[in-house]
């Protein structure tokens, strides 16, 4: 049969395994970081008290921040100044509401004029949220100046590019895991999937922990030297999203035997490991939005479900065998041998095109596993 041109010779075969982890790492990272990140929500300030822009004839004890979901507050949360930039606050502000209303006192006696309150807070995904609103005490509040906003912080940044690398490790480590396990359990043992398992293993582990340093510096806007200095950590691993870092952390120590040898032990083993897989994505929807509400009962439980099925869907796709069949040649009757691992829920992979048609004794059709 003429033999035509699909694929990699046997030469650069040990260069596939690597080459397409890294493009698999890329492509998650472009849809993680760039496609999904304009559905990301933070919290969002629902109403003021005073409102933003009122005028006023009585001096107000204190102004409330209502947001739609329940915040965090850094050192230095809130400023309250005057028209002359004079500090009017009377204390430290402080949350009621179950942490969804910031309450910042104020001087007693307050002075006609405008009045600017700013606030800094950390939403429940760990985005840090800014704002100020501005009113008069018997005076038109636009008079004043109005407030230059904050410059990107670049801690922030890099803590969210950190959250990227955490769900991109969810498909490579979780994600491949099932479908080594379920789809294709005879390519399990290939090094393009080992290598997939540990850079899922490496990327999710390196994300919780520079997400959990960067936390503290991020809230308090502190910068590198924050970093360095670990401002805020100790009240930033207390919250609920620290104790699912440090959580998820232990589970993935845990984890390491099966991302070393995956078919470790019997059924009652890999029920461990399935269980272990569960607890570090339920760790991961903790530490977000779902916990904050009042209905965290059910969107947990929901946002883990939503979580598998993209590690399954994702993870699926990029462990396909035509990744893994390192012995492609320039035909199409390519070995059986890659064929007893593709899917047993999809059809038959490129390495099974054309099994009738090989002839015998063709060495050109030999596929390493």
């Amino acid at each position: 049969m003429t033999s035509v041109h699909l694929g990699l010779r046997r030469g650069g075969g040990r260069l596939i395994p690597v080459a397409s982890a890294v493009a698999v790492t890329l492509f998650l990272l472009w849809q993680l970081l760039v496609v999904a990140t304009p559905a990301a929500a933070h919290a969002v300030l629902e109403s003021s008290d005073p409102v933003d822009g009122s005028r006023i004839a009585a001096a107000p004890g204190q102004v409330t921040f209502t947001f739609d979901e329940s915040v965090q507050l850094p050192e230095n949360a809130t400023a309250s100044l005057s028209d002359h930039g004079t500090r009017v606050d009377a204390g430290a502000a402080h949350l009621t509401g179950g942490g969804k209303t910031v309450v910042v006192p104020l001087e007693k006696g307050l002075a006609d004029g405008a009045y600017t309150v700013s606030y800094r807070v950390v939403s429940a995904d760990g985005h840090v949220v800014t704002g100020a609103i501005r009113f008069g005490l018997n005076a038109d509040p636009s008079t004043a100046p109005v407030t230059a906003q904050a410059p990107l912080d670049p801690v922030q940044v890099v803590s969210e590019a950190a959250q990227g690398l955490v769900y991109a490790g969810i498909v490579l480590l979780i994600g491949v895991a099932f479908a080594r396990s379920v789809l294709w359990p005879a390519a399990g043992g290939r090094r393009g999937a080992l290598a997939l398992r540990w850079l899922g293993w490496s990327l999710l582990t390196g994300g919780t922990l520079l997400r959990s340093v960067l936390a503290g510096p991020a809230a308090d806007g502190s910068g590198w030297g924050g970093v360095l200095r670990f401002d805020g950590i100790g009240t930033a691993l207390a919250e609920i999203g620290g104790i699912a870092g440090l959580v998820r952390l232990a589970l993935l120590l845990i984890a390491l035997p099966w991302v070393v040898r995956p078919r470790r032990g019997g059924p009652l083993a890999r029920a461990a490991a399935a269980v272990l897989a569960v607890a570090v994505l339920c760790s991961v929807a903790v530490d977000g939005h779902a916990a904050a509400g009042s209905d965290a009962w059910l969107a947990v439980p929901v946002t883990t479900i939503h979580l598998t099925a993209m590690a399954v869907w994702e993870g699926a796709s990029s462990f396909s065998p035509p990744w893994w069949c390192r012995g492609w040649r320039e035909t199409p009757s390519i070995s059986h041998g890659c064929a007893a691992g593709r899917s047993r829920l999809s059809p038959p992979s490129p390495c099974s095109w054309s099994r009738a048609n090989t002839r015998p004794g063709d060495s050109s059709t030999r596929c390493s596993r």
